[in-house]
C-alpha cells in the first residue's frame, strides 16, 4: 500500500469507526419514530463533522501539517489522496446509515405490534424527508469540516465553527425573511426544503473551494497569523515588569485558571451558541407557531438538544488537549499531588459542563415560556405523569443528568486517547452503545424493574470517575490501558446485573421457610364463615355466629402519582396492600348479609397543587339481621368508619339480603322483590365529596321490575348477579338505573363464588364441584375433571381456587382470544403455599386474600401490583392480621 494512503487510513480509521458505529446503531435506540425522523439526521451532521475536521485536524494536533508539506510530493497529489480517502469514508458512513435507517422503517412497519404500520404512508413520507435532509447536511459537514480545520488550525475550534455557523446562517435568513414569505414557505414545505437545498449546495461549494485554496497556499511563516489560539484572554494577563519572575497566583488558583484557558474554545463557543439561542427565540417571537409536522417547527423547538454538546465537548478536552500540548509530563512534575491536580481537573469542568449543557438550556426555555415564545417540549403538559414523580419533573432532571452522564464519558474518553477528536469520537461510541445496550434490555428482558436503574446510577458515574483517575493517574499506552478501561467497564455491567438479579429475585429467600406456620384451626370447612372484600379495599369476615369483622387495605402504594418519599418507598419496596384498619366488628350481631363501601382516592381540587391530599373515609354500612331488619350505619363522615353505630332504618322485618351495587346498593326482600337504593343527589361527584358527602339515607326506595320471585343476590365490582326461585341467573348492570339480563350460561353457578378478573374474563364453581372458567368465549368451559372445589377467586392477572380438602391452587390468566383460550386450558395449576387448612377466599384488584382456619389472614400479591417495584411478588404472603385479635 502507498505510503501516504496507509498514513490516511491510519488517520481516519479511528474516528471514522466510531462514527460508523454511531449511525449505524442509533436508528435502532428510539421507537417513536418523530424521535427517529428528528434527531438521527443532527446526529449524523455531528459525526460527519467529527470525520471531516479529522482529515486535517490531527495533521496539526499531531504536529506533521508542517512535515506533510514539506514531501517531495505535489500538493495536488496529496489533495487528491486525502479528499478521496476522506469521501470513501463518509460514502461507506452514508451508505450504512441509510441502509440501517431503511431497514429500520421497514422493520417497524412490517411489525405487528408497532404503531408505525397504522399510518406507513406518513412514516414513509418522513423517511424520505429525513433522507434529503441528510443528505444536505452530508454536503455542509463534509465541506464545511474542511475549510473550518485549515483556516483555524485548531480541532475544537473547527468542530464548533462548523457546527454553528449553518445554524447562525438559517437564523439570518430566517430574520431578514418577511412573516408572509416565512408563512407560505412553512404551509409548503416543499418550496421551503427546496430553499435550503439549494443554499446547501451553494455554501458546499464555496466551502470546498474555499478549503481548495486554503491548502494549496498553506504557509508556515510568522506573519501568516499561526495557529490561532482562543486561550490567551485579555483579562487572564497580568502587568508585570520584563523578565522579573514573580508568584501572583496560589497553586490551587495556578491550576485553576489553567483549567479555565484550557476550556476556553468551549466557553465561547457557549456563547455562540447562546446567541443562536436567542436568535431562536427571536424567530418564534416573529413569526409565531409553525406547523407541528414543518421542519422549522422541529428546529426551533427542538434547538435546546445543541447544548448537551457543551459537557461532552469539555469532558473530551480535559486531558486529551493537554496530551496533544505536550504539556502533561511537565504538569505531573509540578509539586502538588495528582490526586488534587485530577480534583482541579475534574470538579470544574464537571460544574461548568453541567450547568452550560443541563441547566442554562433549560432556564432559557423556561423563562421564553413566561414570556410567550412557549416550546411545545417544555409544556408540563406535554409529559405524562408516570407513577413515582411528575412526568415533567422527570424531564427536566433527565436532561440535567444526561448533560453529566456526556460529562462523565467524555472525561473517561479523554483520559483514554490522544486527541481532541479521537475522546470525541469515543465518547460518541460510547453513548450509542449505552443507549443500544438499555433500547435492548428495555424490549428484549422480562425484568421490569427501576432496580438496574438504581443500582448503576451510582455504579456506572463510580466506574468511569475511578477508571478516568486511574488512567490519569498511572499513565501509560498500549493494550494494558485498555485492557484495564474494559475489564473495569465489564465488571460494572456485571455486578449491576447480578446485584439486580439477586435482589429482584430474593435470593436470600431461599434461607426462609416457605410459609410461616399457622396456629391451632377455630373455624372448619363444615361451617365455614364468609370472607369478602372489594376493589376499594374493603375487607370484612362474616362469622358463622352473625358477627361481622370488618378492615380496610391500603391501596396508596399501588394507585395514583406520589409526593412524597413515603409513598414512593412503598411503591418500590412493599407495594401490595396491608392493612390500615378499623380491624373491629360492625356493631351489633346476628347479621346474615352486610355490605360496605370504602372510598379513597386522590382529591381532585388539591391535586392540581400537586399536594397529593386523599379523600378517605366510609360511604355506607348496611346490614339484614336475622330478624329480618335492616340498619345502616347512623352517620357517613369523612376518614370515619361508620360501622361502630348503626341504627334500624326502614320499619319493617322482611329484608333478606343487601348487595353493593356501582351506583348504590340492591336488597332483596322474603317476599321475592328487589330494590335498589341509589346515592345522593351528588352521585359518586369526586368534585363535591368535601361538601356533599354521598349518603342514599334519605333517597325513596325504588323496586326492580315486579317479579315476586328473586331467592337470592351477589355483588360483583361493577354489578351484581340475582337469581329466582326457578334456578335462572340474571345480572345486574346499567347506569344510572340497575337493569336486568338473562344470563343462561350461569344458571349452574354457586352464585357467591362467582368472580371476575380486572379483563373482564370470569369463573364460578357449579352446582356439581366442578370450576368453570370464561376465557376470552361466553360460556364457561370445565376446568380438569375434579368435582371438589369449594371455591374461586380472580384477581388481575392470575386465579385461585379453594379445594374442600383446605388447600390452594393457582392459574396465570392470559389475555383474552381463541389462542390464549386453549393455552390456559392446558396449564397445570400450582399449589399456592404449603398448609391445608384455607377456609376463605377473596380477591382485590392486585392480590388474593385467604383466611385461614386459626382465623389468620394473609395477601399474596399479585405481579401487577409489582409492575414497578425493587423485586418480584415474595413467596412468602403478607399477614394481615388475625380476626380473634391475636
Amino acid at each position: 500500500m502507498n505510503a501516504l494512503v496507509k498514513k490516511e487510513v491510519r488517520l481516519l480509521l479511528p474516528g471514522g469507526c466510531a462514527v460508523l458505529l454511531m449511525e449505524t446503531l442509533l436508528p435502532w435506540v428510539y421507537q417513536d419514530a418523530d424521535y427517529v425522523f428528528s434527531y438521527t439526521p443532527v446526529a449524523f451532521f455531528l459525526g460527519l463533522i467529527i470525520l471531516t475536521v479529522d482529515a486535517f485536524g490531527r495533521e496539526f494536533s499531531l504536529g506533521t501539517f508542517q512535515s506533510l508539506m514539506s514531501q517531495p510530493i505535489e500538493r495536488q497529489k496529496i489533495w487528491r489522496t486525502k479528499i478521496t480517502l476522506l469521501m470513501l469514508a463518509v460514502g461507506l458512513i452514508t451508505l450504512a446509515y441509510f441502509a440501517s435507517c431503511g431497514l429500520r422503517v421497514h422493520q417497524a412497519i412490517l411489525a405487528s405490534d408497532s404503531p408505525w404500520r397504522f399510518n406507513s404512508s406518513v412514516i414513509r413520507s418522513d423517511f424520505h424527508n429525513a433522507m434529503l435532509a441528510s443528505a444536505a447536511l452530508l454536503l455542509v459537514a463534509l465541506t464545511g469540516g474542511l475549510w473550518t480545520s485549515l483556516l483555524l488550525r485548531q480541532t475544537a475550534s473547527a468542530f464548533w465553527v462548523t457546527f454553528l455557523l449553518p445554524v447562525t446562517m438559517m437564523l439570518l435568513l430566517a430574520l431578514c425573511l418577511p412573516n408572509r414569505l416565512v408563512d407560505q414557505l412553512d404551509k409548503h414545505e416543499h418550496l421551503l426544503f427546496g430553499l435550503l437545498y439549494l443554499l446547501a449546495v451553494l455554501y458546499s461549494l464555496g466551502s470546498f473551494w474555499l478549503a481548495y485554496r486554503l491548502f494549496h497556499r498553506a504557509q508556515d511563516v510568522g506573519w501568516s497569523g499561526g495557529v490561532i489560539s482562543f486561550s490567551r484572554w485579555r483579562y487572564f494577563e497580568r502587568g508585570g515588569p520584563a523578565g522579573v519572575s514573580r508568584r501572583v497566583y496560589r497553586p490551587w488558583a495556578a491550576l485553576l485558571k489553567k483549567e479555565l484557558q484550557l476550556h476556553s474554545v468551549s466557553l465561547l463557543c457557549a456563547g455562540g451558541l447562546l446567541a443562536v439561542h436567542l436568535g431562536v427565540f427571536s424567530v418564534r417571537a416573529l413569526y409565531g407557531r409553525f406547523h407541528p409536522e414543518s421542519m422549522v417547527y422541529l428546529f426551533t423547538n427542538g434547538f435546546w438538544v445543541f447544548w448537551l454538546v457543551v459537557p461532552a465537548i469539555m469532558g473530551c478536552t480535559a486531558v486529551a488537549e493537554e496530551r496533544k500540548l505536550g504539556v502533561v509530563d511537565g504538569q505531573f512534575c509540578l509539586p502538588v499531588s495528582r490526586r488534587r491536580q485530577f480534583a482541579v481537573k475534574f470538579l470544574p469542568a464537571l460544574i461548568l459542563g453541567t450547568f452550560l449543557g443541563g441547566v442554562v438550556p433549560l432556564f432559557l426555555e423556561i423563562v421564553a415560556g413566561h414570556l410567550g415564545t412557549t416550546n411545545e417540549f417544555f409544556k408540563p403538559d406535554a409529559h405524562s405523569s408516570n407513577r413515582f414523580v411528575a412526568g415533567y419533573d422527570l424531564f427536566l432532571a433527565s436532561v440535567v443528568a444526561l448533560a453529566m452522564g456526556l460529562f462523565w464519558l467524555g472525561i473517561l474518553a479523554s483520559t483514554l486517547t490522544k486527541s481532541f477528536l479521537q475522546a470525541l469520537s469515543s465518547t460518541i461510541a460510547g453513548g450509542v452503545l449505552l443507549l443500544a445496550l438499555a433500547s435492548w434490555a428495555r424490549n428484549n428482558c422480562t425484568l421490569v424493574t427501576p432496580l438496574p436503574v438504581l443500582i448503576a446510577l451510582p455504579v456506572i458515574p463510580g466506574t468511569l470517575l475511578w477508571l478516568s483517575w486511574l488512567n490519569y493517574d498511572r499513565f501509560q499506552e498500549g493494550w494494558r490501558l485498555w485492557r484495564r478501561n474494559v475489564l473495569g467497564i465489564a465488571g460494572a455491567a456485571v455486578f449491576i446485573a447480578a446485584s439486580s438479579a439477586a435482589i429482584y429475585h430474593r435470593a436470600w429467600e431461599v434461607f426462609e421457610p416457605a410459609e410461616p406456620a399457622h396456629g391451632p384451626a377455630r373455624f372448619t370447612l363444615a361451617d365455614p364463615p364468609k370472607l369478602n372484600a372489594r376493589v376499594s379495599g374493603d375487607l370484612s369476615v362474616h362469622w358463622p355466629d352473625g358477627r361481622v369483622w370488618c378492615d380496610t387495605l391500603d391501596y396508596s402504594a399501588f394507585w395514583g402519582s406520589f409526593g412524597s418519599w413515603r409513598q414512593l418507598l412503598g411503591v418500590l419496596l412493599r407495594p401490595e396492600p396491608g392493612s390500615s384498619g378499623p380491624r373491629q366488628f360492625i356493631a351489633g350481631s346476628n347479621w346474615v348479609s352486610v355490605t360496605t363501601e370504602h372510598i379513597d382516592y386522590l382529591n381532585p381540587e388539591r391535586n392540581k397543587e400537586r399536594t397529593h391530599e386523599r379523600i378517605r373515609g366510609y360511604l355506607v354500612t348496611l346490614g339484614v339481621k336475622r330478624d329480618g331488619t335492616l340498619w345502616i350505619s347512623r352517620a357517613t363522615k369523612l376518614a370515619i368508619w361508620n360501622g361502630a353505630d348503626m341504627v334500624q332504618v326502614e320499619n319493617g322485618t322482611n329484608w333478606r339480603q343487601a348487595a353493593r351495587w356501582q351506583n348504590g346498593v340492591v336488597l332483596l326482600k322474603t317476599d321475592g322483590t328487589l330494590w335498589w337504593w341509589s346515592w345522593g343527589t351528588n352521585g359518586y361527584d369526586s368534585h363535591s365529596l368535601q361538601t356533599n358527602w354521598p349518603t342514599f339515607r334519605h333517597q325513596p326506595l325504588r323496586q326492580i321490575g315486579t317479579n315476586t320471585d328473586w331467592q337470592e343476590l351477589a355483588g360483583l365490582w361493577a354489578g351484581g348477579l340475582a337469581r329466582k326461585t326457578d334456578g335462572s341467573t340474571w345480572s345486574l348492570g346499567g347506569w344510572p338505573s340497575p337493569e336486568l339480563k338473562r344470563q343462561t350460561n350461569l344458571d349452574q353457578t354457586v352464585l357467591q363464588t362467582f368472580s371476575q378478573s380486572g379483563r373482564g374474563q370470569w369463573a364460578f364453581v357449579a352446582n356439581d364441584g366442578t370450576l368453570r372458567v370464561s376465557i376470552g368465549s361466553a360460556t364457561g368451559a370445565p376446568v380438569g375433571l375434579d368435582t371438589n372445589w369449594l371455591a374461586v377467586k380472580m384477581s388481575y392477572n392470575w386465579l385461585v381456587a379453594l379445594r374442600r380438602d383446605g388447600t390452594l391452587w393457582k392459574w396465570n390468566l392470559p389475555g383474552n382470544g381463541a389462542s390464549e383460550f386453549s393455552w390456559f386450558f392446558t396449564q397445570k395449576p400450582a399449589r399456592l403455599g404449603i398448609h391445608h387448612d384455607w377456609v376463605g377466599l377473596a380477591a382485590t384488584w392486585n392480590s388474593i386474600v385467604t383466611l385461614a382456619a386459626d382465623g389468620s389472614l394473609w395477601s399474596w400479591p399479585g405481579t401487577d401490583a409489582y409492575e414497578f417495584a425493587l423485586m418480584k411478588p415474595p413467596k412468602q404472603p403478607q399477614s394481615l392480621g388475625n380476626v380473634f385479635g391475636e
